[in-house]
């Protein structure tokens, strides 16, 4: 994986096709975990009302909008006031559906941005997956290239596949993603065991953070007027 840099006016970063699968397979997970957990999600977003009517008007009568029962979920949808119940359930109720709609529409655009239209997303164990199509060496390498308009939906998408990787991992504090990154260092370098599972879901968890990283340094540095750590 190269991080994202700036190349004539765009970011651009380089990724293997195992690394971009997993990110977009992990990526459109959490897709289908927000239309299951958020009632009417998936019917709204695939009507794709032209003038945001039907959204808008969710929240507007007196119906309880429930919190998510999955606490990946909930990482994604939070309670807005945790000290103030009826604060936060009337905010939820407002808000919820179209939060979990943005989510949804950037989740979706960091997928198309990681695979292509030839390149079907397919199972990472397929050692066929890059039959016919245009990559640059035999890891199935490509470009990520953003507009710099497109950089924060990316930045943002990235995070919510950091969010619900978290809780699947018990992340919570910077001492357990510490932790689990001297972990997985350690298996990828033979000297200890780990669970596959862990290992898979670790990997995806730390290779969308070197790339958010990479991404916001080139963020702050425009918005600086600089480059990168500057």
């Amino acid at each position: 994986m190269r991080p994202f840099e700036e190349v004539d006016g765009r970011f651009v970063a380089r990724l293997t096709r195992d690394e971009r699968f997993a990110i977009a397979q992990v990526a459109e997970q959490v897709v289908e975990l927000l239309e299951q957990e958020v009632d009417g999600l998936e019917e709204i977003a695939a009507a794709g009302a032209d003038d945001g009517l039907p959204s808008a008007l969710l929240g507007l009568d007196d119906t309880v909008v429930e919190a998510p029962t999955d606490p990946a979920v909930r990482r994604l949808l939070p309670n807005a006031a945790p000290t103030d119940q009826g604060v936060g359930e009337e905010f939820r109720r407002l808000t919820q559906t179209d939060l979990a709609l943005s989510k949804v529409s950037r989740l979706t655009a960091l997928c198309a941005a990681l695979v292509g239209d030839d390149e079907p997303l397919l199972d990472l164990e397929d050692d066929g997956a890059t039959d016919g199509v245009d990559v640059d060496d035999e890891l199935g390498s490509r470009d990520v290239a953003l507009e710099p308009a497109d950089a924060q939906s990316f930045a943002g998408a990235l995070t919510d596949v950091r969010l619900v990787l978290a809780e699947r991992l018990g992340i919570v504090t910077d001492d357990d993603s510490d932790r689990l990154s001297s972990a997985i260092e350690q298996a990828w370098q033979g000297r200890a065991d780990l669970d596959p599972r862990i290992e898979l879901l670790g990997s995806v968890f730390l290779l969308a953070g070197y790339l958010q990283e990479s991404l916001l340094d080139l963020m702050l540095a425009r918005l600086r007027g600089g480059a990168p750590g500057a």
